[in-house]
């Protein structure tokens, strides 16, 4: 048994990413394997915002990975960094720039401490990038 990371990079409106990252991420653990976190890099944090509403018909991009959340207790992380640029503020955030929250609640905003630690604890680092 491995234990993975997943990094995602890329915008979730331009490729078809976070669905090869959540058929990856499933596959991983119907092997057994553990999977520790999915970091979101870059252009991917666009995704945990949560006023996003998708075309009819079609869920938002991220919803795949939230239900990996709720069914195998997987942290799914966002560069506070890459998000504060995007405009994307949890209530910590949105507080201190006296502004409103839009994340996902289920996302947690985190400095690149924690991508750094999750490379470390883990035996593969999988980035997901267009």
């Amino acid at each position: 048994m491995l234990t993975y990371t997943l990094m995602i990079h890329s915008s979730p409106h331009e490729t078809e990413i976070f669905i090869t990252a959540a058929d990856f991420a499933k596959q991983l653990l119907e092997s057994g394997h553990k999977l520790d976190r999915i970091f979101l890099y870059k252009d991917a944090v666009q995704a945990a915002i949560d006023t996003q509403i998708p075309q009819q018909g079609q869920q938002r991009p991220i919803d795949s990975l939230l239900t990996l959340k709720e069914n195998h207790a997987i942290n799914i992380q966002a560069c506070i960094a890459n998000s504060t640029r995007r405009g994307l503020l949890n209530y910590s955030e949105a507080n201190r720039y006296e502004k409103h929250t839009n994340l996902i609640p289920e996302v947690e905003l985190v400095g690149l401490g924690e991508m750094t630690e999750a490379c470390i604890n883990s035996d593969r680092v999988i980035t997901f990038a267009a």
